[in-house]
């Protein structure tokens, strides 16, 4: 449910959350006669909760070994039992060109 709430010079428009899908959103606003008069691209991450965390130090230099901590979750045996997990590496400069 959409909860709408105006005064004389805006109108403000809540959105649940919950009414939102993991990844990109578009919401689109049209005039009364059905023209478009504004567009927003909203981000929403999927449940963090969902996610393991991975954590390493921050800086390191060529050729260092690199320790990463793996935590998941609900941390029960069967949980880790289940954990299918892989990790890919990738030079910097391969990252930055597929940003481009």
């Amino acid at each position: 449910m959409l909860a709408l709430k105006t005064n004389r010079d805006t109108t403000t428009i809540h959105i649940p959350k919950t009414a939102l899908s993991p990844g990109i959103n578009q919401i689109d606003l049209f005039n009364a006669a059905g023209e478009p008069v504004g567009e927003r691209f909203i981000y929403t991450p999927e449940k963090e909760s969902d996610w393991p965390s991975v954590y390493s130090v921050d800086t390191f230099n060529l050729r260092n070994r690199i320790t990463l901590e793996v935590g998941l979750v609900k941390e029960d045996s069967a949980s880790i039992n289940r954990a299918n997990l892989s990790i890919s590496v990738s030079p910097l400069t391969v990252i930055r060109k597929a940003r481009t």
